[in-house]
C-alpha cells in the first residue's frame, strides 16, 4: 500500500478500469456497491483469470486486493471476483 497514496499510484489508479463503469469492467459490478469504487486490472485466458486493484470502501479505507482463479470458466471466475469486490467495497 506504499504506492496508494504516492503521486504514482494515484496515476496507477487513474489508468484502472471502473466497476460498472469504464473499460473491461463496464459491464460488470453495476448497482452494487463497488460499482465506481473499485478500480481494476482482469486478466483472463483459457482456464485462468484475475482481477487486482483496489477498493474504496463505504467505510473510506483504500483497500488493495488480487484475485487469481485457476480452474474455473471466465464466467465462473468473474461472478466470485465480482462478489468480493462489492463485499471489499461495502467493508
Amino acid at each position: 500500500m506504499a504506492l496508494a497514496p504516492s503521486p504514482l499510484g494515484r496515476i496507477l489508479r487513474a489508468d484502472l478500469a471502473v466497476a460498472g463503469r469504464s473499460g473491461t469492467l463496464a459491464r460488470r459490478m453495476r448497482g452494487t456497491a463497488a460499482a465506481g469504487r473499485c478500480r481494476a486490472k482482469t486478466g483472463t485466458l483459457t482456464g485462468v483469470s484475475n482481477l487486482a486493484g483496489y477498493c474504496q470502501s463505504l467505510g473510506g479505507r483504500l483497500l488493495a486486493f488480487v484475485f487469481f482463479n485457476d480452474g474455473l470458466s471466465a464466467r465462473t471466475a468473474h461472478r466470485l471476483q465480482d462478489r468480493m469486490a462489492v463485499t471489499l467495497a461495502g467493508y
